[in-house]
């Protein structure tokens, strides 16, 4: 990044102050294959830590992208992990969000060394069919985020 091209562009009004986030609905989407595409958290409170995967979904709706200003339209995917010992806990009704986007997929049942071979498949995956919602800044509810909350096979 230049530097000194950021800070001597011209000073032609104020700056946006809210973010533009994708309307609340259903969307056709694919799993993003930028470098991005998948991070993980890890919280800690109250003395137990909690794990969260995001997997950034592309929505492919040239109406919401136009809207949004933008070529590229990235809506994050969240799924609490469940683990057991540090490694994914693979027992009956753990992970159930993971389990089934892979069998959206169909790698829920592929053979894999590990489950890292068959979440790093999912990139670039798709389409879907993504429910989009909105949710409110807990500290301010005027700030709006965007959120899958399901992902569909496309039929």
């Amino acid at each position: 990044m230049d530097m000194s091209a950021l800070l001597n562009t011209p000073a032609t009004g104020p700056l946006s102050t809210a973010v533009k986030v994708c309307k609340e609905g259903d969307y056709k989407a694919v799993i993003d294959d930028g470098e991005k595409w998948l991070q993980f958290k890890e919280f800690t409170k109250d003395g137990r830590t909690s794990y969260q995967a995001q997997i950034l979904f592309s929505i492919l709706d040239d109406g919401i992208r136009k809207d949004l200003g933008r070529d590229k339209v990235l809506v994050p995917y969240t799924m609490w992990l469940d683990m057991d010992s540090g490694k994914l806990d693979t027992s009956d009704g753990k992970n159930v969000s993971l389990g089934r986007l892979l069998e959206i997929v169909d790698l829920n049942k592929e053979a894999a060394a590990n489950y890292g071979e068959k979440v790093m498949k999912l990139r670039g995956k798709g389409p879907f069919v993504v429910k989009v919602s909105q949710r409110s800044d807990q500290n301010d509810p005027t700030i709006k985020y965007a959120e899958i909350k399901r992902v569909s096979k496309l039929t």
